[in-house]
């Protein structure tokens, strides 16, 4: 199987359990399905994208903490390729980087940093909206 492939399956498991129960990489698909959706609709209001002309790249970061507080964030390779095809689904993003959240709010030492560069489709909101589907 090549890797488009199992990208394609994987992305399928997520979408098809994303209200469900299931873990991946022990986050619940839920979670990476709900994480997505905020990080696209976060980027809404974001002025680099906002401003950014047709098929400009920006680079944006974005702290994902979640909903299950306490529970320890083990981005392993699973985990990240989960949250990888749910980016793909909804946008052209590349260069993804995870990082542990390492800041001052204790609320957040199990977030994650995710970053990348995110192409834009068209002009402004626009772009958010075709991003979107």
């Amino acid at each position: 199987m090549n890797r488009s492939s199992a990208n394609r399956l994987l992305d399928d498991f997520i979408y098809e359990n994303s209200r469900g129960d299931k873990e991946i990489g022990g986050i619940k698909s839920k979670t990476i399905y709900d994480a997505v959706e905020t990080i696209t609709r976060a980027s809404k209001g974001w002025g680099p994208i906002k401003n950014a002309a047709v098929g400009e790249t920006v680079e944006l970061t974005f702290k994902f903490s979640p909903e299950e507080k306490g529970k320890k964030i083990a981005l392993d390779l699973e985990s990240r390729a989960a949250f990888k095809a749910q980016l793909d689904r909804v946008s052209d993003v590349a260069n993804i980087k995870f990082e542990e959240y390492t800041g001052p709010d204790r609320a957040d030492l199990n977030a994650v940093i995710i970053s990348g560069l995110w192409k834009t489709q068209g002009g402004g909101i626009a772009a958010i909206l075709q991003l979107m589907g």
